[in-house]
């Protein structure tokens, strides 16, 4: 009887269970696809977002081109051209240059984001937790593959408006700390040109440059 109640249990989980996640899936990697490709499509992108996780509470502008940004947050600006990152720190005057890793860009760039779901992560449809928010938004999970890897289980959770596939709120999970940002403001259609994101010595000259490269 055991035998056969798990041969049941299975064939259920067959013709039930497993079509519903490959569907819940497979419409979350729509979803990302759709905002995705609004990314791609809008330029320049400025947004300005709050941002709050156990350390505290901020607000900051990002600037965005393809995989390029400039970032203003908690007294710090980086700047990254697509392969050097440089962060500028303006209590200590001194502007530290390096290469991050895509794992460490995971954390900064929400270009990074948007592909995890291309990149061995796990994308799953959820439910938004605020009442009203499911007439208003897609809630879509993107899990690292397995803990322990590169990629370190980071979890991000996205809250999409449905009607213009823009991320609303983000939930970023790594390391037992949860960030939550929220758009503030979101202006597309912007254009710089490169430059604008490579740090300019020439603008703060008195400052300590530190190579860790």
């Amino acid at each position: 009887m055991d035998t056969l109640n798990r041969f049941f249990i299975c064939l259920l989980w067959v013709m039930f269970v497993m079509p519903q996640a490959m569907a819940q899936q497979t419409d979350a990697k729509k979803i990302m696809e759709e905002v995705e490709a609004g990314f791609r499509k809008a330029g320049g992108l400025r947004i300005g977002f709050s941002m709050q996780a156990s350390s505290g509470q901020s607000s900051g502008t990002i600037e965005l081109k393809d995989e390029k940004f400039v970032l203003y947050v908690g007294g710090v600006t980086t700047w990254f051209d697509g392969h050097t990152q440089w962060s500028y720190l303006v209590s200590a005057g001194e502007v530290n240059i390096s290469e991050p890793t895509p794992e460490e860009m995971q954390t900064l760039n929400p270009y990074a984001w948007l592909s995890l779901y291309r990149n061995g992560y796990r994308a799953q449809l959820l439910q938004p937790v605020r009442a009203g928010d499911a007439s208003r938004y897609y809630g879509v999970q993107l899990t690292a593959p397995a803990a322990g890897d590169s990629m370190e289980a980071l979890s991000i959770t996205l809250y999409i408006q449905k009607n213009t596939y823009r991320p609303a709120r983000i939930v970023l999970q790594q390391g037992g700390e949860d960030v939550e940002i929220v758009v503030e403001n979101y202006e597309d259609g912007l254009s710089w040109s490169d430059s604008h994101f490579v740090f300019d010595a020439s603008k703060y000259p008195d400052a300590e440059v530190i190579d860790l490269r």
